[in-house]
């Protein structure tokens, strides 16, 4: 791991450090392009809090057999600096159709912050090969560091 230089862009009337702009232009600017559209945005202390959508495009084929192209999206990602975390919310997962359908959103996105699946249910928490976490609703809830482990 090496150090990297920042030099601010975004800067309020008073000539400080506009910090919520800044959080949006690393999603709409630079190497993320394209790839991200924020929603809606907000500044709490140092949290960066924003409704992303991912404009990541999935190509597979559908039940026909066809060549299609969909936007996949992810529910929530949080940016807490060194932290950034990609959830994706379900109320139920009966089927593994259902698992694959909610963590393919998280596995089109290719960095290696934490991807999260939180389900409503009351289930066990489970890590699966590529590092996506499946987590219950109360256990996410109730796990004060989670959003910290990497």
């Amino acid at each position: 791991m090496g150090w990297t230089s920042y030099y601010p862009t975004h800067f309020t009337k008073r000539g400080t450090i506009d910090r919520k702009a800044e959080c949006d232009a690393y999603f709409m600017e630079g190497l993320n392009r394209g790839n991200f559209l924020v929603l809606k945005s907000a500044m709490k202390g140092s949290t960066y809090y924003a409704a992303v959508k991912s404009m990541v495009r999935y190509a597979g084929k559908d039940e026909n057999g066809k060549f299609v192209r969909r936007q996949l999206e992810v529910d929530f990602v949080v940016n807490r600096p060194p932290y950034r975390v990609y959830i994706q919310s379900a109320f139920h997962m009966p089927t593994p159709e259902k698992e694959q359908q909610e963590r393919r959103p998280l596995l089109s996105i290719n960095d290696h912050f934490r991807k999260i699946v939180i389900v409503g249910d009351d289930i066990h928490r489970k890590e699966d090969e590529l590092g996506v976490l499946t987590i219950g609703l109360l256990d996410f809830l109730t796990d004060k560091e989670l959003l910290e482990q990497g």
